[in-house]
């Protein structure tokens, strides 16, 4: 992994109403490997309503994961990426960072 925060998995998505969307996988030298997405907010704030890491998240995966090892069933009501990034799988715990310090994780991974 070395002491650099590498790309290993990035997809654009298209949110609700339309908007576009960034999720990454990353390996980070000190944290292991996460998940990172941006996410829209900010409609009370000067800057007005965007799409941005700073109103992102951050979960802690398993060393091998993938976007495909973290999609399948979770249980009846629903799948497991959903399960990841609304945490409620404990084996892979959504880490308490703040917006500003995803925001230059997602910049210092080239994001």
């Amino acid at each position: 992994m070395g002491n650099k925060t590498t790309i290993v998995e990035h997809v654009e998505i298209t949110r609700d109403y339309g908007l576009m969307g960034h999720e990454a996988i990353i390996d980070h030298p000190k944290y292991g490997r996460l998940l990172i997405q941006d996410s829209f907010g900010g409609m009370d704030s000067l800057q007005g309503g965007r799409v941005s890491f700073k109103f992102g998240l951050l979960i802690q995966l398993h060393a091998d994961d993938t976007f495909q090892t973290i999609t399948g069933v979770w249980n009846d009501y629903m799948d497991l990426g959903e399960a990841v990034r609304q945490g409620y799988d404990n084996s892979r715990p959504v880490m308490a960072w703040t917006g500003y310090m995803i925001e230059k994780l997602a910049e210092s991974a080239g994001l």
